[in-house]
C-alpha cells in the first residue's frame, strides 16, 4: 500500500486535494515517508489551489515517527529522519498554496508537526489528543516547533506546550491549538470545506501574495532556529538514548496492544 493516496475535488472557486495518511497501522512515519509527504505537497501545490492533509484511520491522523523504524535503523539513518522532522516545518512553511490540516484522531508529536505551518486544523471529537509528546518519553523539543505555533496558541498555553502535554480536542481548541471541533467526520469535512471555501473565494493573487510574503519574512526568522536545531543531532545521542526512547514507546504502545 502507498504511503499516502490522493483525491481531487473541484469546488466553486478552486480546486483542491485531499492528502490521505495511510502509513501503518498507527499512521506514524519514517524519514522517507516525510521526505515523499514534502516533496508530494510542493508537487500538488502547482495543481491545486488548497491542500487537505487528513487520514481514513480509525483512531490514528498521525502518530509521529515509527518507533520500530528508528529502533531498528542506524545511527546515520536516525539522524537522518529526525533531521527531516525538524526540516519539515520549515520546508512546508512557504508552500504556495495553503493547506488545511483534519485530524481525524490522535495527531501526536510528528503528527502536529506537519500540521503546525498549516492555515488552520480542525479536529475530531471524541478520545483523541493532540501535542508535542517529545519531552515526556525524553526526546528534546525542537524549538522551531514552538516558534511557529506560538503565532496561534495563546501565550499562557505555550509553557504547557514546551513541557510535553497532551490536549484532549476541546482543550486543543480553548488553547487555540486547533480551529475547530465536530463531534463525527461528517461535520468535521463540513468544517475544513466551510473554511477552505472561504479561503479559496478570496481573490487570488491578493491574498496568495500577501501570504506568501509575510509567511517568507517569517521563514527568514526561522532559519536560525532550525541551524540551532540540527546542532543538537549528534551520534552519540542518536546511538545511546534514542534506541532506550524507542523501546520504552514500543512496550508502552505496541506490545501493550498485541
Amino acid at each position: 500500500m502507498e504511503s499516502f493516496k490522493v483525491e481531487f475535488k473541484e469546488r466553486q472557486n478552486g480546486k483542491l486535494a485531499y492528502v490521505f495518511l495511510q502509513t501503518s497501522p498507527y499512521n506514524t512515519v519514517t524519514g522517507n515517508q516525510l521526505y515523499e509527504l514534502r516533496d508530494l505537497l510542493w508537487n500538488l501545490s502547482e495543481k491545486v489551489n488548497l491542500i487537505v492533509l487528513t487520514s481514513n484511520n480509525e483512531k490514528y491522523y498521525c502518530n509521529g515517527l515509527d518507533p520500530v523504524y528508528l529502533l531498528n535503523a542506524s545511527v546515520q539513518d536516525r539522524m537522518k529522519t529526525i533531521e527531516i522532522m525538524i526540516q519539515i516545518i520549515y520546508d512546508l512553511y512557504d508552500l504556495p498554496v495553503p493547506y488545511i490540516a483534519e485530524f481525524t484522531g490522535h495527531a501526536m508529536a510528528g503528527g502536529l508537526v506537519v500540521s503546525a505551518p498549516a492555515e488552520y486544523r480542525f479536529m475530531l471529537n471524541g478520545e483523541f489528543l493532540t501535542g508535542f509528546s517529545e519531552i515526556p518519553v525524553g526526546l528534546f523539543l525542537p524549538s522551531i516547533y514552538m516558534e511557529v505555533v506560538k503565532d496561534y496558541v495563546t501565550p499562557r498555553y505555550l509553557r504547557d506546550i514546551f513541557e510535553g502535554k497532551m490536549f484532549t480536542p476541546k482543550e486543543a481548541l480553548e488553547i487555540g491549538l486547533v480551529d475547530g471541533v465536530a463531534n463525527n467526520r461528517e461535520d468535521l469535512r463540513k468544517l475544513v470545506l466551510e473554511k477552505a471555501d472561504y479561503l479559496l473565494s478570496l481573490p487570488k493573487k491578493a491574498y496568495l501574495e500577501s501570504r506568501l510574503k509575510a509567511r517568507k519574512l517569517k521563514k527568514d526568522n526561522l532559519k536560525r532556529f532550525l541551524e540551532k536545531d540540527k546542532e543538537i543531532l549528534k551520534p552519540e545521542v542518536m546511538e545511546k538514548d534514542v534506541p532506550i526512547v524507542m523501546k520504552g514507546i514500543i512496550d508502552k504502545v505496541i506490545n501493550k496492544k498485541k
